[in-house]
């Protein structure tokens, strides 16, 4: 199992967990004290020769940066890693999500999707860029490309990729900012060598486009929303997990799934979360997200008895009821220790499934976590 991180002295890294002995071990990808912000955990990308790009960098980067572990040797300092490579994206960059299609006319051509942050102003983007070769050295990158643009708001955007599609679940906006949030779905698809891109129904999206022409996966009103996770069901269509504020702050948080039929999108709660995680961001839920693989299972840190608990919680409906399956993690106080943001384990074979971070948490700059996992 492999998984990125950002430590709380601000340097960006990697851990491989072996199976046969859960034995560990770390890289840095990063120099020390990079940026002490947790927005700032590293993506990654199994390429079909087996090499792992990792792709990381401070909040708000002029740069996107990226090293490569060939495979061979220690997943450590000993191991074969390539320097950090890094290129200019065009301003400042947010979120690096790295995915190879395999219908692709360019074989392994590895296309990286990120925020943008459009010249210093208000206006912020999802962007894209593409390389034909990734060797980690001198790599052509072609110039950024904006897919959906925002002015005025910060959107955010989880993806998950089905094939040739790319799934993306967007927030039109923080929900600090004014006014209600609106959660959306679109997808980009490989087509003879280009993507295309298209609302839930397949209508054609013409970019640089914004997320109100997207389709829209929730109707609950003029409440604030944020978006947290994307998969896809057995049925080739896309379900989004997102939290809804029912006072239009962070005094109650709701956990909630919506699940494409093939024509609408039907939202359902889940549970509760109680409130946000600390003063000022109050919109900060405890996390959640879908068990790979599997859309009826989701993972979720939510309070139990009053302490939050890594929790997994299912439905035999499509989404329409949901109940606590089991609860995780047991003991602890209110806060102490934190257990917060599962995540589901991608292509694991069943003995650990899930992974969280647990500890000390007070603000995004300020936390002391350990990752723990669970079957």
């Amino acid at each position: 199992i492999y998984v990125g991180w950002v430590n709380s002295a601000g340097t960006c890294g990697a851990t491989q967990i072996s199976l046969s002995d859960y034995s560990v071990k770390h890289f840095s990808l990063s120099s020390v004290g990079l940026e002490v912000d947790d927005h700032n955990n590293a993506s990654m990308l199994v390429m079909p020769d087996g090499r792992i790009a990792f792709f990381y960098g401070m909040h708000n980067d002029t740069t996107f940066r990226y090293r490569i572990w060939d495979g061979s040797g220690a997943f450590d300092s000993s191991g074969s890693w390539t320097a950090e490579a890094s290129r200019g994206s065009g301003n400042t960059y947010s979120y690096p999500k790295p995915h190879i299609f395999p219908g692709d006319t360019t074989a392994g051509r590895v296309w990286l999707f990120y925020r943008r942050w459009i010249g210093g102003g208000s206006t912020r983007a999802l962007s894209f860029r593409s390389s034909d070769t990734l060797t980690g050295t001198s790599d052509p990158w072609s110039t950024n490309t904006d897919a959906i643009v925002e002015t005025g708001h910060i959107p955010y955007f989880v993806a998950c990729q089905d094939g040739d599609k790319l799934h993306f679940a967007g927030s039109s906006q923080h929900p600090v900012e004014s006014g209600f949030v609106t959660v959306v779905h679109f997808y980009a698809e490989m087509v003879a060598g280009a993507l295309a891109w298209k609302a839930s129904d397949g209508t054609a999206l013409t970019i640089d486009f914004a997320a109100a022409e997207a389709t829209r996966a929730d109707d609950g009103g003029d409440l604030k929303r944020w978006v947290s996770g994307i998969s896809v069901g057995d049925d080739g269509h896309p379900r989004i997990l997102f939290m809804r504020y029912p006072n239009n702050d962070g005094t109650a948080i709701e956990y909630w799934h919506s699940r494409w039929t093939g024509s609408e999108w039907t939202a359902h709660k889940i549970t509760d979360d109680g409130a946000g995680l600390y003063s000022p961001e109050v919109y900060y839920h405890g996390g959640l997200r879908f068990h790979e693989g599997d859309t009826t299972r989701v993972y979720l840190s939510a309070p139990i008895s009053g302490v939050r608990q890594i929790q997994e919680w299912r439905t035999t409906d499509d989404g329409a009821t949901w109940s606590q399956h089991r609860a995780i993690t047991s003991g602890g106080t209110a806060g102490t220790p934190l257990k917060l943001r599962p995540v589901g384990i991608r292509n694991g074979d069943g003995r650990i499934n899930v992974l969280w971070a647990e500890g000390t948490y007070t603000t995004y700059t300020n936390y002391s976590t350990a990752i723990k996992g669970s079957a």
